[in-house]
């Protein structure tokens, strides 16, 4: 269930050679570079601040009629823990709340999802947020996880990776349009690209094994003011095909709505997302996202007195 995105998996034959290469060349001075980076990392807090919390959709209430409610690919907001054409329930990827934290060195993004995979033992599906530093709907970094079952911090199976050419989302943010372009293309950081050795960390919550906690360097998220979208992910898993809305059409990614006649799910399934939350401002209204401006109340409009 598990995929590590392509992308990554396409660096590593590079990675590992020239890994190979330099212990060959100098095998001390490559063993003090690694135990340099271990000794500099800073590891997140072992125990997570409260902080604010962003509830979901409860898809297991409706999951006996295989359906949910408040799925819209238009917006990219899917609402879809089941399998492809069957429709079989998996709470591993129906997230639940998301609360979003912070101390001096990290923000925390404790994702629970409604309950482990029986057969794993663990939260199975992978795990990412994306984030929105410009605001304008349109992802600039995501952190991606996949599920395991340890309660230490680690990094096995975390990437961050970042879209450098402004094309995540295609030329119009949020919803479907056709010039799709290639997603986050640049890694930043995974288990063999380490040049900040401390990025991004994940754990199962000691006191929740329902709950995965992610952690990324406050220093990726500079100014403290973005939008972030979490996702439960547990089959395209493709970081190069953000947004999923911009690269399957209605019929190829299925609904899981009754009364749609794209029913049932396809292709997207076993996906949950949020809307766009904003974290450190007050948002504007902006479509795909959480929140919507006040209403302005109208003045009433009062007609002169007549002239005299």
């Amino acid at each position: 269930m598990n995929k590590f995105p392509k992308m990554i998996k396409t660096l590593i034959p590079s990675i590992v050679m020239i890994l190979i290469l330099s212990a060959f060349s100098s095998p001390a001075g490559f063993q003090t570079d690694a135990a340099k980076l271990q000794a500099d990392s800073t590891v997140p807090a072992e125990v997570v601040p409260n902080g604010i919390t962003k509830d979901e959709i409860d898809t297991s209430l409706t999951a006996y009629m295989k359906m949910a409610k408040g799925d819209s690919l238009r917006l990219g907001i899917l609402e879809r823990p089941f399998s492809e054409t069957d429709m079989e329930y998996h709470p591993e990827t129906d997230l639940i709340s998301i609360m979003v934290s912070e101390d001096d060195n990290f923000y925390y993004f404790s994702i629970e999802v409604n309950d482990i995979d029986d057969t794993a033992g663990y939260p199975s599906a992978n795990y990412d947020l994306e984030f929105d530093t410009d605001k304008d709907l349109k992802g600039d970094f995501i952190l991606w996880a996949a599920g395991d079952g340890s309660t230490d911090w680690n990094q096995e199976g975390v990437a961050l990776l970042q879209d450098n050419n402004n094309d995540v989302g295609g030329v119009t943010a949020v919803i479907p349009d056709p010039d799709a372009g290639d997603g986050y293309e640049t890694v930043l950081f995974s288990s063999e690209v380490l040049d900040e050795p401390d990025m991004a960390w994940k754990r199962v919550d000691p006191d929740m094994p329902n709950v995965v906690q992610l952690a990324i360097k406050k220093t990726v998220l500079t100014g403290g003011q973005f939008y972030w979208k979490a996702w439960a992910d547990g089959s395209v898993a493709e970081p190069g095909q953000y947004d999923y809305n911009d690269f399957y059409s209605d019929a190829e990614a299925g609904s899981p709505d009754l009364d749609s006649a794209d029913y049932p799910v396809k292709q997207l399934n076993l996906l949950d997302s949020t809307c766009w939350s904003a974290y450190g401002f007050q948002p504007r209204e902006m479509t795909g996202g959480c929140y919507k401006a006040p209403q302005q109340v109208k003045q009433k409009h009062v007609a002169p007195p007549p002239a005299t």
